[in-house]
């Protein structure tokens, strides 16, 4: 998925590249020096990856800051919300998008077409006429190839190259993320709340609402008096065969009659996981009681190591609000936005989460690039992301990341996340000593011992500028 995605993205990028350089004549402002206000305005500036002009106008700016800063610049109809400037030393393009979000249009993509006095550098000094060899020296190995150019996915810039492998456009694009819903982001909240704790967590809740139904040690329901509303919590710990995908379904399937959350937003990222202490997430809006109630829906899952044994809880909670309207297309007002997400972000789940480094001592060359690595695998292995996994995992006898569309690998992969995640346990670590011994390859030994006083020694292999872990023992 993670693939297809990023390839949509980039397909999109190109094909707008293209479209875009097919220009018409136009009338564009002119400073009183004689020089286009854009020119007078950019020139000069750095072209950011996955941003673009960072403290001018950037990837998350609207057109009307477009407008207001760089002039009125030239459309075509054909090409709706494409805006040209390309009357000055150098031509760019700011290609725009509808954000349903905040019901607003945002800038998706910045396009530098033509800059034959080099005025515009990218952050890592990249020009228009650079070679592709200059453009991997300076951004890595790290690129996807496409007929026409080469892209970086997750850097948010591709660079479109012509017959002889020279940059003929650079493009900076916004990085596709998944973007959270209004009620999972800080909201002002003036209502009273009271911080409740119960199986092994903390919420919460109006000081008004009273606990109803049957609380158990794994279900507890919180309602106002009025009965408008009502919150749940519940827990299952996982069991053979019975896995957070499984349960995410079986919860949807119950609960859910159509999600409205986007599919690409569904699933939670480290940085929003990280506030509620959890190693996975899932996300649902949707409608029920036939149009009667608005329903929101978080699942969380929690790994913990209760006497250094392993054990994974699955929450769920969901929080149904009375509708005045039958009309689902009319979204939520902001009172009831700003209660879901007092509601929502104040959970936090008990126990630790991300192991991070306590004591180094190592004094080697290679020891802060191959602990950095570490650190990357061991985020990638708490949060469940296989995919960047397999970017820093290399089979023994062969020293290439693993393939994340390979079975192979990414059952390979899984063995990794469960072994390290067994022996870290979300606690500190210490590195202990660095051990270089050739094979085939040049092979380093980290030493690490665990909050156990356990000791293991990760194999890291070098490729290219990176290293990449070939084994454990």
């Amino acid at each position: 998925m993670k693939i297809y995605k990023s390839t949509l993205i980039v397909c999109l990028i190109f094909a707008l590249s293209y479209c875009a350089s097919q220009v018409k004549t136009v009338k564009t402002i002119q400073t009183s020096e004689g020089i286009s206000q854009y020119e007078k305005i950019l020139r000069g500036n750095t072209l950011e990856q996955g941003v673009g002009f960072p403290g001018l106008i950037t990837v998350y700016d609207t057109p009307k800051e477009m407008y207001e800063l760089l002039g009125t610049p030239r459309e075509d109809m054909e090409l709706p919300f494409t805006y040209f400037y390309d009357t000055g030393a150098f031509s760019i393009t700011f290609v725009c998008e509808f954000n349903r979000k905040d019901m607003n249009f945002r800038i998706d993509q910045i396009h530098l077409d033509a800059d034959p006095q080099k005025l515009i550098l990218t952050a890592k000094g990249i020009v228009l006429g650079d070679t592709k060899a200059d453009i991997i020296n300076a951004y890595g190995n790290h690129f996807e190839t496409f007929t026409d150019g080469i892209a970086y996915l997750d850097d948010g810039i591709g660079f479109l190259l012509d017959d002889d492998d020279l940059v003929s456009k650079i493009v900076v694009y916004r990085i596709r993320k998944p973007e959270i819903p209004k009620w999972l982001e800080p909201q002002k909240y003036d209502g009273e709340m009271n911080s409740q704790e119960f199986m092994q967590m903390q919420m919460n809740v109006p000081s008004d609402w009273i606990k109803s139904g049957v609380n158990t040690e794994c279900l507890i329901d919180f309602e106002p008096s009025d009965q408008t509303a009502l919150l749940m919590a519940s827990y299952a710990i996982e069991e053979q065969n019975f896995t957070f995908d499984g349960f995410v379904q079986l919860e949807v399937a119950l609960f859910v009659e159509e999600n409205l959350i986007p599919e690409k937003d569904r699933w939670l990222e480290p940085d929003v996981l990280k506030i509620f202490n959890a190693n996975r997430g899932f996300i649902a809006q949707s409608v029920i009681n036939e149009g009667a109630r608005r329903s929101y829906m978080l699942i969380l899952e929690k790994e913990r190591y209760p006497q250094q044994n392993f054990e994974n809880y699955y929450y769920s909670f969901s929080l149904d609000i009375d509708q005045d309207t039958l009309n689902i297309s009319i979204e939520p007002d902001e009172a009831e936005i700003s209660l879901v997400s007092a509601i929502f972000r104040s959970i936090h789940l008990d126990g630790s989460l991300l192991p991070y480094l306590e004591q180094n001592a190592i004094t080697t060359a290679q020891s802060d690039a191959i602990l950095i690595t570490l650190q990357n695998i061991i985020d990638a292995c708490v949060f469940k992301q296989l995919d960047e996994l397999c970017e820093y995992v290399s089979y023994k006898s062969i020293p290439a990341p693993m393939d994340p569309s390979n079975e192979n690998d990414l059952e390979l992969a899984e063995s990794y996340l469960r072994q390290i995640n067994d022996f870290f346990q979300g606690k500190s670590y210490k590195a202990l000593s660095l051990l270089t011994y050739d094979e085939e390859y040049t092979w380093f030994g980290l030493e690490i011992m665990n909050c156990n006083n356990e000791k293991a020694i990760f194999g890291f292999v070098q490729h290219g500028q990176e290293y990449l872990l070939g084994d454990i023992d």
